[in-house]
């Protein structure tokens, strides 16, 4: 197994992979954003994302915090779509995002197989069905905004 992930956090180098990687060094946001290392969408001094939500306006805020934190850490590989019609399917990949009112966070990308996502330190990668992409929530407590992500292709 590759063991740069404290060097190489968001997988620059492009070493790890699924098939390198081990499945318990990495969640959700690690499967999706190809980082194969555990991803927070939140600063080490700011923890805000953690503190959860009570209103569809403060959700909402979160959210977008969320997203303004991973764009900058990606750095001009990750934007934010109004549509899934926006994406450039030949060069990004499109990743779905989602908060819960108790402070967690969901992400699930669309492959060539179709959508797929990873809770957290689960060993299994599973498909999940468009229609339950966009549904009113994902596993039972994802209720947040869904904002949908385009990352570039390695």
């Amino acid at each position: 197994m590759v063991t740069n992930i404290h060097v190489d956090p968001f997988n620059n180098q492009k070493k790890r992979n699924i098939r390198n990687s081990s499945r318990y060094d990495y969640n959700c946001g690690g499967y999706a954003l190809d980082t194969y290392s555990w991803y927070c969408p939140h600063t080490k001094q700011d923890r805000r994302l953690h503190s959860g939500y009570d209103t569809l306006e403060e959700a909402y805020e979160i959210t977008m915090y969320a997203v303004s934190v991973m764009i900058a850490e990606f750095e001009g590989k990750i934007r934010m779509l109004r549509s899934k019609e926006e994406l450039h399917k030949k060069t990004e990949t499109l990743i779905a995002f989602r908060l819960s009112s108790d402070g967690d966070f969901h992400y699930i990308k669309k492959t060539r197989s179709g959508w797929k996502h990873k809770m957290g330190s689960s060993y299994f990668i599973r498909k999940i069905s468009e229609k339950e992409v966009f549904e009113t929530e994902w596993c039972g407590r994802y209720d947040g905004p869904i904002v949908l992500l385009a990352m570039k292709k390695k």
